[in-house]
């Protein structure tokens, strides 16, 4: 069977899409394969409901699948550039509907991330949201009602799936941006690459790329 690499957002994975070493062939709408590492790179989409969809069509190809992508901190210490293995996802409208990551897979993960001193942070909760948190105030009301550190708008409904489907997943995030602290993808306000998404996820994007490489290696 097939490694799955499942991303959201396409700048989320640009640089392992742009990389000679894997030799992706493209073989559907946001799919790509590389006979090289055997393995199947998904784009699916943001949102829980393009993410289940994706996630049930590479689950027929794939004995293991990893999630990677960025994530907002809802906590103002957690700053952006943070890479976060989770140990528990929540639903943040049932915060008693919770998931748990493949702790086999999530140890492959923290040997890679050591082995390319890349610091990382472990045990911590994410909240799956509907929408992309913009406020101080939101942040902080989500982690009050969830007691999550992060959050992102598909890594629930994937999980979901990966029990249906009986597939190991588990899930890497890094921070992007910090509402709790400020810093927010959209605030126009002030001059600094830390209140813009697009240019954290290029630089968080070089990082997935030597991740992958070793992981699929």
């Amino acid at each position: 069977m097939k490694t799955g690499i499942l991303f959201a957002a396409k700048p989320e994975a640009a640089a392992l899409l742009s990389s000679g070493f894997f030799g992706w062939k493209k073989i559907g709408n946001g799919f790509y394969d590389s006979r090289k590492t055997n393995s199947i790179l998904c784009i699916s989409g943001i949102g829980q409901e393009k993410a289940a969809k994706s996630f049930s069509e590479l689950a027929q190809e794939c004995g293991k699948i990893f999630i990677l992508g960025t994530c907002a901190a809802l906590v103002p210490e957690l700053p952006v550039f943070t890479f976060c293995l989770p140990n528990l996802v929540v639903q943040h409208e049932d915060s008693t509907q919770t998931f748990m990551p493949d702790s086999e897979l999530s140890t492959k993960l923290m040997t890679i991330l050591s082995s390319l001193k890349i610091n990382f942070r472990t045990e911590l909760k994410i909240a799956a949201i509907d929408n992309v948190i913009t406020s101080k105030e939101q942040a902080q009301d989500l982690y009050c009602k969830t007691n999550a550190s992060i959050a992102d708008m598909e890594s629930a409904a994937l999980l979901r799936q990966a029990a249906v489907h009986h597939i190991p997943t588990t899930i890497l995030k890094t921070v992007s941006d910090n509402p709790a602290a400020g810093i927010s993808p959209f605030d126009k306000s002030k001059n600094s690459s830390l209140n813009k998404w697009a240019e954290n996820t290029a630089k968080i994007s070089a990082d997935f790329s030597a991740i992958v490489k070793l992981l699929l290696s």
